[in-house]
């Protein structure tokens, strides 16, 4: 049998150069978003728990641990907050509080936007949750709380909402030579543009939101604009383009976006098409939101809770709806620039100190209970 008894250390199952060179890859990553207070807040947060020995327990594969490593490990420790809810059937032999995050219940609601590796993920976490009273929960938005006490009234009654935000990195700022490398360097057209930011896959809408992009051109030929499609092809990513019939100089597929070209991308846009079917929460709306750019989305799940008056409600199956909206972006200047005013002063709501200070405040209300 498998064991780390077996070893003098975890180091002699398992090379750790490549896991540490990851590892603080991520740790750079980080810190390029956060601002220096919040990411040294988080730093002393990760030194004062367990994480290293969390992800040391995942790498070496926790189905090969005995429930006794796995009890003495987190033994010491009065809380365990495990990120997603596919991970949590791992731990279901911890016997210490557990605080799961809970970003949105899409496996259940809408099953068509996963693979069933994801969805059967997804079921056995939740189960092993269901009859577990020490067991807690975030979500990151209400709609998603909502969800929640649809599935288990009893886990959503040990909940909190708290919301997530964008970086500080996402900021209104005006620079003709960094838009002129931008454009040059992903071999975009100078023309005015609405974006489209996402994983391509079935869950964000893409074939309508190029469907009413093309209806727009159709009422508006002598419009110089383009749809910028931006992101990283997911699962049914082929089959969408396959289905999707549009004019390729003006509907630019840019593939992946780097990060650090996203703030002038959402600045330079007139306007960021988000007209997905659902969202637990969206973050792309708030990081255009906070470069000024008003959003066009889907009035349904957590968008309308998160953007509000950011943008504009639209319904994800109405071509005629989504089409119209972005004739008004094109055309009004004067309504373009009254809704980029609503989503700036709107995502100022939303901040990352204050997640991690409402976090910090949840696990030492939960340590502390007996």
């Amino acid at each position: 049998e498998d064991s780390i008894e077996e070893t003098d250390s975890i180091e002699e199952v398992d090379p750790r150069m490549d896991y540490e060179k990851g590892l603080l890859s991520i740790k750079s990553q980080v810190k390029g978003v956060l601002s220096e207070d919040v990411y040294e807040a988080g730093a002393r947060i990760y030194r004062a728990i367990p994480i290293r020995k969390g992800l040391d327990l995942i790498r070496i594969g926790v189905r090969k641990l005995r429930f006794e490593q796995v009890k003495t490990m987190f033994s010491e420790y009065s809380l365990l907050h495990i990120p997603l809810p596919q991970h949590a059937h791992w731990f279901a032999d911890v016997r210490i509080k557990k605080l799961i995050t809970v970003h949105d219940l899409t496996h259940q609601s809408h099953p068509n936007f996963h693979t069933e590796d994801n969805i059967t993920n997804c079921k056995d976490g939740f189960e092993s949750l269901k009859s577990n009273s020490s067991t807690y929960s975030i979500t990151i938005s209400q709609s998603t709380q909502a969800d929640l006490k649809m599935l288990d009234k009893k886990l959503a009654k040990r909940s909190r909402t708290i919301y997530e935000a964008a970086s500080s990195n996402f900021k209104m700022c005006r620079d003709d030579e960094e838009s002129a490398r931008l454009r040059a360097k992903y071999s975009l057209p100078h023309v005015p543009y609405i974006v489209c930011l996402s994983t391509i896959e079935p869950r964000k809408n893409l074939p309508n939101t190029i469907k009413a992009f093309m209806k727009y051109l159709e009422l508006n030929p002598d419009s110089e604009t383009a749809l910028f499609v931006c992101g990283k092809h997911g699962w049914m990513s082929e089959e969408l383009l396959q289905e999707s019939s549009f004019d390729k100089g003006r509907v630019i597929f840019t593939g992946f976006i780097d990060d650090e070209d996203l703030p002038r991308l959402y600045n330079d846009a007139l306007a960021l098409s988000y007209v997905s079917f659902y969202e637990g929460f969206g973050l792309p709306p708030l990081e255009a939101m906070r470069c000024g750019t008003p959003v066009l989305y889907g009035d349904n799940s957590s968008m309308p809770e998160v953007i509000g008056d950011g943008g504009i409600p639209l319904d994800p199956d109405s071509v005629d709806d989504i089409a119209s909206a972005m004739a008004k972006i094109f055309k009004d200047k004067d309504f373009r620039n009254d809704l980029s005013q609503k989503a700036l002063k709107r995502s100022n709501d939303f901040s990352w100190r204050k997640a991690a200070e409402e976090h910090l405040d949840y696990y030492l209300s939960l340590a502390s209970r007996t």
